[in-house]
């Protein structure tokens, strides 16, 4: 049986000397490039095993981030190794020495970093945030060029008279770093990253007709799971989950039905749902599906679906209300 030195579950040098976070901020960049020469290999493949054998996700490359030389050393990897050459209709080639397992292992690896980074996990080196997320999404948008393509409809700006007074104040066309955090985010789960796609939207000033559109390009087959999940952001001024509820409301019953199953498998892991959901509309326009759902699909459900009948939502306003010691 091999030893678990590290507490990671996994025996390889990394895994050992990426065990501690406050020891790895301590290695010199010589230290940290001679660990990730020599095993690279092996950590992609614990990737691999973990995304396609359930097996053991290795949480000791979180750490190494914690050192700003694991993400030049990643960037310079993936420069060295990967080449994306734009093709004439558009698409774009990737030539590689690496397989297909090992591209999505680093795309995997540098956005569950960056995810990381931008959640404050590396507090004690808050001053290395912006070079650290700039080093990892530069690296990552050569893996992922064709998502990264499609934001540019969002930097596109937009002439101020044809925005009302409230926009011209917060919307603006995107920067390259929000174009290359939105491009991580959405190759990430829906469920967990929709509050920070939300914002990215909202700050462009493109129309919601080109949202839309843009959206369906980007998630393709996983576009139903990204409106399910914008159905449990808890954001009340947000114009993208209108534009999301509006397009699910108007869908017809089998589109429709997709959208809320996402909506109940997304409320299981987040607990919460849109204000929007609670009006009536929804609860009516949608009735049989979720009854259909809870009964075929999860009896768990019952739970995400009670919460929008209209008498639970003027129960829960009432409460509110009398909690803040204002009438009803």
């Amino acid at each position: 049986m091999s030893k678990n030195k590290g507490g990671s579950g996994f025996d390889n040098r990394a895994a050992r000397r990426f065990a501690k976070i406050d020891k790895v901020d301590l290695m010199s960049q010589q230290e940290i490039f001679e660990i990730m020469d020599e095993d690279i290999s092996t950590i992609l493949g614990q990737y691999t095993a973990a995304r396609e054998h359930k097996g053991k996700f290795p949480q000791y490359m979180a750490n190494a981030f914690a050192n700003l030389s694991t993400a030049l050393w990643v960037k310079l990897y993936v420069e060295e190794h990967v080449r994306v050459k734009r093709k004439k209709n558009g698409k774009y080639k990737i030539k590689t020495d690496l397989s297909e397992d090992e591209l999505e292992s680093l795309r995997t690896m540098i956005a569950d970093a960056f995810k990381k980074s931008v959640l404050s996990t590396y507090q004690q080196q808050a001053q290395e945030l912006t070079d650290r997320n700039k080093l990892l999404s530069k690296a990552f948008i050569i893996l992922y060029p064709e998502v990264y393509d499609m934001t540019a409809v969002l930097s596109v700006k937009v002439k101020k008279r044809l925005l009302d007074d409230k926009a011209k104040k917060r919307k603006r066309a995107l920067s390259k770093a929000q174009r290359r955090e939105l491009t991580i985010q959405i190759y990430g789960d829906p469920v967990t990253n929709m509050r920070s796609i939300r914002k990215l939207f909202d700050n462009s000033p493109v129309s919601d007709k080109k949202k839309l559109k843009l959206l369906k390009k980007m998630y393709g087959d996983r576009f139903a799971a990204a409106v399910g999940a914008a159905m449990t952001v808890d954001n009340n001024n947000s114009d993208f989950i209108a534009m999301l509820y509006e397009h699910l409301m108007d869908s017809k019953k089998k589109k429709r039905a997709d959208y809320v199953l996402a909506y109940a498998i997304a409320y299981k892991k987040n607990k919460t749902h849109n204000f929007r959901l609670e009006g009536g509309d929804f609860y009516k326009r949608n009735k049989k599906l979720m009854k259909e759902l809870e009964k075929r699909w999860d009896i768990g459900f019952k739970k995400a679906f009670a919460k929008l009948k209209p008498e639970n939502a003027e129960r829960r306003k009432a409460a509110s209300y009398a909690a803040s010691g204002k009438k009803s």
